[in-house]
């Protein structure tokens, strides 16, 4: 019975962290304005899941953030054992 949740779980919780990220993604920035320093982070996102994506949501946390630079994304993956402790 575990196994057949594992899927399942994953798959919920990568459909739930990109639809966050779709939606932070929509901001309401004013064209022509154009910032000296660094932006500040208007969002942070804190996730973990499963070890096996863990590179591919690398790559995607990385190129999100290039197109977002206000959006800091941790993404921390775990084991399914320890995620099944918190």
């Amino acid at each position: 019975m575990y196994h057949q949740r594992q899927p399942l779980c994953v798959g919920l919780a990568t459909a739930a962290l990109f639809t966050l990220l779709l939606t932070v993604g929509c901001s309401n920035s004013t064209p022509g304005s154009s910032a000296t320093t660094a932006p500040q982070p208007t969002a942070v996102l804190g996730a973990s899941g499963s070890t096996f994506i863990a590179p591919l949501m690398a790559k995607w946390v990385s190129a999100y953030q290039q197109a977002h630079p206000t959006v800091v994304i941790n993404y921390r993956p775990m084991a399914a054992g320890a995620a099944l402790r918190r």
